[in-house]
Formats: structure tokens, sequence, C-alpha cells
């Protein structure tokens, strides 16, 4: 599965269907379309924008699972 911390966002489209798809590659360079609720090998793409796309992260330590959000943006900029 695709590991989100290594993802790159390459760029969003909008489907036919109206709903947002991001581009993402990885180290492989092999580009990915991802759309809402799409499952990933860490976590779940919990949405996408026409600027953006915002993942669910999922950890787990010492018996507890933990979320946090990761969100990518065009510019290349990353918020955690």
């Amino acid at each position: 599965g695709l590991v989100i911390e290594q993802l790159q966002l390459q760029g969003i489209a909008r489907g036919l269907d109206g709903r947002w798809i991001a581009v993402v590659d990885n180290k492989t360079k092999r580009a990915y379309f991802l759309h809402e609720k799409d499952e990933l090998y860490n976590g779940v793409v919990s949405k996408v924008l026409p600027d953006r796309i915002v993942y669910e992260v999922t950890a787990e330590s010492g018996g507890k699972k933990t979320t946090r959000e990761i969100i990518r943006k065009l510019s290349g900029e990353t918020d955690q």
C-alpha cells in the first residue's frame, strides 16, 4: 500500500462526476489518483479540495491508536 508520508501531491483535477481527484506520486515516480475515503497503508484520504489533500493517519503505539491529520498543499507546503 501507499505510505502517506512518502506521497507528494502533483496536482488536483475535477472528475466527470464533479468530485476532486488528487494526483500523487512517491519515490518510484509512478502516478496515483486518489479520491476521498480511499484507504492507504497507514490511513485514509479524508478530503480532496481544489488546492490540497487531507489525510487521516492512524498509528498504534503501546496498544493505543492515535489519529492525526496531514495536509499537503499544491504549493508543496505540509501542515501536520
